[in-house]
């Protein structure tokens, strides 16, 4: 009797061993910041701070120094807001009608709302152009009443 088990390929199963090597390839301890530089920037500041007042002065200097890279971060995109450009400046002349009609951008209902709006008052316009050329939508003349 020939044994079957020989021929079966050996699946491999998962093991429970994981690596977590790819986890920390920055080489870093501290979490991965999410939101603004400012939020960044307060965040490492007040960590710093309870950290000292633990007494670590280590792990505080440790934050000082994060906090220290957001605010030159912080510092380089205010300097470079505050330099106005040509190209600046031609598209606020081009869009300065826009913003004076609204400073606040509508929210994605109100655009559709306002978008809606504007299709049935162009689609009643030319209803009445048509009306007045005698026309119907369909290009059709219409029907006049005989003229004697």
């Amino acid at each position: 009797m020939i044994e079957k088990n020989k021929f079966r390929k050996k699946r491999s199963r998962p093991s429970s061993k994981k690596s977590f090597a790819f986890k920390h390839l920055n080489g870093s301890n501290t979490p991965k910041t999410r939101g603004s530089i400012t939020r960044a920037l307060e965040k490492y500041i007040s960590m710093a701070q309870d950290a000292h007042s633990n007494g670590d002065r280590i792990v505080a200097e440790n934050f000082y120094q994060y906090a220290e890279h957001y605010q030159r971060l912080l510092n380089e995109d205010k300097s470079r807001d505050n330099l106005p450009t040509s190209t600046d400046d031609n598209l606020k002349n081009k869009n300065n009608d826009a913003t004076e009609m609204s400073d606040v951008k509508l929210s994605r209902t109100q655009r559709a709302i306002n978008a809606k709006d504007e299709r049935y008052k162009k689609i009643a316009t030319q209803d009445s152009s048509e009306k007045q050329k005698g026309f119907t939508r369909d290009g059709i003349e219409a029907l006049k009443p005989f003229q004697s």
